[in-house]
C-alpha cells in the first residue's frame, strides 16, 4: 500500500479547521491584482501602485509605527495585505546591507532577505513549492487569515551579492495590527541561525548515539535474561560496543572543529558485514518494532575502502527515517551492490514524499518532523557521504515504487593514501 506525505505546514496539533480558512482565504486573495500569475501555495497578486503608496504613507506618518519600528531589537517590517513591506526599521536594512530604506519597499519578505526561491520572479515569494513548508510564509498566513499571532521557523537559502549562498534559520512571528481601519501585520525575525545549528548538533550527537545505545541496551537485556550462553549474541553485543565506542570518537571530532574532521581511519570492509550490522542493529529496535527489515547483497565478498563508522552512521541515519516512515506491517529494503567499481546501498520504503519536501530535503533546518534541533539528518548524511566519503547521496519518491534513498560510492577515496587520516570539510 502506498503512502503519501501531505507535508502538514502548520507543526503540532494543526486542526482541520485552520487549513480550510487559509485556503478559503486563499481563494479570496485569487481575485487580487496579479492573481494570474501562477500559485502554488499564498495568492500571487501585489496591492495596485495607488493602494501601496497609501499604505506607505498611512505608515510614515503614524507614531505607534514609528515607535514600534524604533523599539524593536530584531529585524521588524510591516506588510500590507498582499505581503508587501510597506515599512520596516534599522536593523533589517543593516541585517541585509541596505542604506536606503526606499529600496525595500513593495517588495515581499523573501525577496529583501535574498531567499533563492523568491528570485523566480517578482511576485514568487510565498507561491512556490518550497514556500508550503516555508514558517515565513506560513506565520503569515495564518495571521493575515485567522487574525491571530503565529510563530515559526523559517529556513531559507540566501544568495548574496557576490553570487554566492548561504543557510539561515530566523524565528517568525506574524502578528495582526490594524492601523487607520486597514488590516496589517507586523512580522519579526530573529536570527537564530546559530541558536539552531548548536541545537542540531547536540540533538545529532545524542540522536546517533542513542540509536546504537538503545540496539545495545536491547541485546545486553537478552542475554542476561538467557543466562549469557549464545554465542551470536555476545558477538553482537560486542560489535555494537565497538560501535559505540568509535561513534563518541566521531562526533567529538565533529563538534570540535567546523572545518575538519580528523582521525579517520580507512579499512576493507565487504557488502555483507555491512548488512549483518544492519541487521544486528534493527533486530531488537524498538523502531523496528512490527516492521521487517529484508536486507539483499548482490556481490556479498565484494569489498571497499571506506572510514566504516561514517558509512554505518549514514546508513542507519536512512534506516531509522525508513522505518519511522512506515506502518506497522511494512517492510522497509536495504540493497547493496557493486558494479563497475562502484557500490551502491539503497533504502527503500514505502512512503511517497511530498512536491515541498522533496524540494528541501537536504537543506540544513528544515524537518518534516517538529520540536527544536530536528533537520541536521539528512543534510548532515548527504555532508558525510558526498565531502568525507568522497560519493554521492540521491534519492526518488514516485508512487507505485514509495521512496528510496541511494549512497553510491568508489572502491577507494581517490585521494586516499596510508597516511591520509584527516579531510577538510565545510561542515556549515
Amino acid at each position: 500500500m502506498t503512502k503519501s506525505d501531505g507535508g502538514d505546514c502548520f507543526g503540532n496539533g494543526s486542526e482541520t479547521l485552520k487549513a480550510v480558512q487559509v485556503a478559503e482565504a486563499k481563494e479570496r486573495l485569487s481575485s487580487l491584482p496579479g492573481a494570474q500569475f501562477e500559485t502554488r501555495f499564498a495568492a500571487a497578486g501585489k496591492a495596485p501602485e495607488g493602494e501601496l503608496e497609501r499604505d506607505i504613507r498611512l505608515c510614515a506618518s503614524s507614531s505607534v509605527v514609528s515607535a514600534v519600528l524604533a523599539s524593536a531589537a530584531g529585524l521588524l517590517v510591516l506588510i500590507n495585505p498582499e505581503r508587501q513591506i510597506i515599512a520596516t526599521n534599522l536593523a533589517y536594512m543593516t541585517q541585509l546591507g541596505i542604506e536606503d530604506p526606499e529600496a525595500l519597499l513593495g517588495l515581499r519578505p523573501g525577496q529583501a532577505l535574498g531567499c533563492i526561491n523568491a528570485a523566480t520572479c517578482s511576485n514568487a515569494c510565498g507561491t512556490t513549492v518550497p514556500c508550503r513548508s516555508c514558517g515565513a510564509a506560513i506565520a503569515i498566513m495564518l495571521a493575515q487569515t485567522l487574525g491571530e499571532t503565529a510563530t515559526r521557523d523559517c529556513a531559507l537559502v540566501r544568495r548574496l551579492s557576490d553570487g554566492s549562498t548561504e543557510d539561515k534559520c530566523f524565528s517568525v512571528r506574524a502578528q495582526p495590527l490594524e492601523l487607520a481601519g486597514r488590516p496589517l501585520t507586523l512580522v519579526f525575525l530573529q536570527d537564530v541561525t546559530e541558536a539552531r545549528r548548536r541545537e542540531h548538533l547536540a540533538r545529532s550527537f545524542l540522536h546517533d548515539i542513542g540509536k546504537v545505545v538503545t540496539g545495545l541496551s536491547c541485546s545486553a537485556e537478552m542475554l542476561v535474561s538467557e543466562g549469557g550462553a549464545d554465542p551470536a549474541l555476545m558477538r553482537e553485543v560486542s560489535s555494537l560496543s565497538r560501535h559505540l565506542a568509535r561513534e563518541v570518537s566521531l562526533q567529538r571530532l565533529l563538534l570540535g572543529s567546523d572545518d575538519r574532521v580528523d582521525g579517520l581511519e580507512w579499512c576493507t570492509v565487504t557488502l555483507s558485514e555491512l548488512a549483518v550490522f544492519a541487521e544486528q542493529v534493527f533486530s531488537h529496535h524498538p523502531v523496528a518494532r512490527e516492521r521487517r527489515l529484508v536486507t539483499s547483497v548482490t556481490e556479498p565478498t565484494a569489498s571497499l575502502v571506506t572510514e566504516r563508522t561514517l558509512l554505518e552512521r549514514c546508513l542507519i541515519n536512512l534506516l531509522v527515517n525508513a522505518f519511522e516512515a512506515s506502518l506497522p506491517g511494512e517492510s522497509i529494503s536495504l540493497r547493496l551492490g557493486e558494479s563497475d567499481g562502484a557500490f551502491s546501498f539503497t533504502v527503500t520504503n514505502q512512503l511517497v514524499l511530498s512536491e515541498s519536501v522533496q524540494s528541501r530535503l537536504f537543506q540544513r533546518q528544515f524537518s518534516t518532523k517538529s520540536g527544536t534541533g530536528r533537520g541536521i539528518g539528512t543534510h548532515s548524511t548527504r555532508l558525510i557521504v558526498e565531502q568525507l566519503l568522497k560519493g554521492q547521496l540521491g534519492f526518488r519518491s514516485e508512487l507505485g515504487s514509495g521512496t528510496a534513498f541511494t549512497i553510491t560510492l568508489p572502491s577507494a577515496p581517490p585521494d586516499l593514501s596510508p597516511e591520509v587520516q584527516c579531510v577538510s570539510v565545510t561542515l556549515g
